[in-house]
């Protein structure tokens, strides 16, 4: 589905009728469009005036010469987007508990399960 950005930002953002799980699937999936549109419009090449176009437009203490490097991994999965894994945390990595003092509802990790989901993100290429 094509959203302009007012509605992609909704998109992302909503939780009102699903949870924070869904809304950090959804976060990573416009994440994954977006960067096929930029390699639609020849990002890699465009690098240099692209960077600027961001920075113009958001604050940040990266420089082209921090992200020159991960060009290459850019042009790789672009040409290949099956390549590009999502790994999420969700109800399994955590535990509802309510604040006494507060009453507010929060999640607390499980560290051992979590650790779980990240190493199999990190070996995921073997």
């Amino acid at each position: 589905v094509h959203m302009d950005g007012p509605t992609a930002l909704w998109y992302v953002r909503s939780r009102y009728t699903t949870s924070d799980f869904d809304r950090a699937r959804r976060q990573q999936q416009v994440l994954v469009e977006v960067f096929k549109k930029l390699i639609s419009l020849d990002a890699v090449k465009r690098a240099p005036e692209l960077f600027e176009l961001y920075r113009n437009n958001f604050i940040t203490d990266l420089t082209l010469g921090e992200i020159t490097p991960f060009l290459s991994l850019a042009s790789e999965l672009g040409n290949d987007p099956s390549k590009i894994e999502a790994y999420f945390i969700g109800p399994e990595q955590v535990t509802d508990y309510r604040v006494p003092s507060s009453g507010a509802q929060v999640l607390l990790p499980d560290y051992e399960a979590m650790t779980e989901v990240m190493h199999t993100a990190l070996n995921a290429s073997e």
